[in-house]
């Protein structure tokens, strides 16, 4: 997914779960190995000298036997933000299909609306069109002024709805990436 909420939710649950282990591993007994190998010189005129040679070996057990209160706190602990993490993760889930559920209903309402508005724009070129088949001179005929009145409304409602449409393919571009 894309979606850096989910991302960074996803993130802290990995690391939630590293610190379980993290935990656990503090039950066992740590065994390090340290060793040295090295020259001493008392005198700088023969630092390479066989017998100035020196190691150093320096092993260290430690055992967990006062601490396992604090371990075991430190295991529920780090088991508590893992459950945590997962409510989390499961939260940003639902939030991003809920998003992406919202942003489809209100594209297909607004592809509704926009329909609508076509339609009312065709509705309004209807009688500028009749106005322009009738004659003023003859008996019963439009008037200027009707057929002014009738063709006067057409701009308008073309800019906008071009205007919504642009909008709109703007508007659900930016939402479907977001929403992705």
């Amino acid at each position: 997914m894309r979606r850096p909420d989910i991302q960074q939710a996803e993130q802290v649950l990995i690391a939630a779960n590293a610190d379980i282990v993290a935990a656990r591993a503090a039950f066992f007994p740590r065994l390090s190995l340290t060793a040295s190998l090295g020259y001493t010189s008392p005198a700088m005129g023969s630092p390479f000298d066989g017998a100035q040679r020196a190691w150093r070996f320096a092993p260290q057990l430690s055992v967990p036997l006062i601490s396992a209160g604090r371990l075991r706190f430190g295991l529920r602990l780090a088991e508590v933000r893992e459950s945590s993490a997962v409510v989390a993760y499961e939260r940003a889930i639902e939030t991003a299909f809920r998003e992406m559920a919202d942003g489809r209903a209100e594209r297909e309402t607004f592809a509704v609306q926009l329909e609508v508005q076509a339609r009312t724009a065709a509705s309004a070129e209807r009688p500028a069109a009749l106005s322009g088949l009738h004659f003023p001179a003859e008996p019963g005929g439009t008037s200027n002024f009707s057929m002014h009145s009738a063709s006067s409304m057409q701009p308008g409602r073309h800019i906008w709805i071009r205007g919504a449409a642009r909008s709109a393919m703007r508007w659900s571009c930016t939402k479907s990436w977001a929403a992705a």
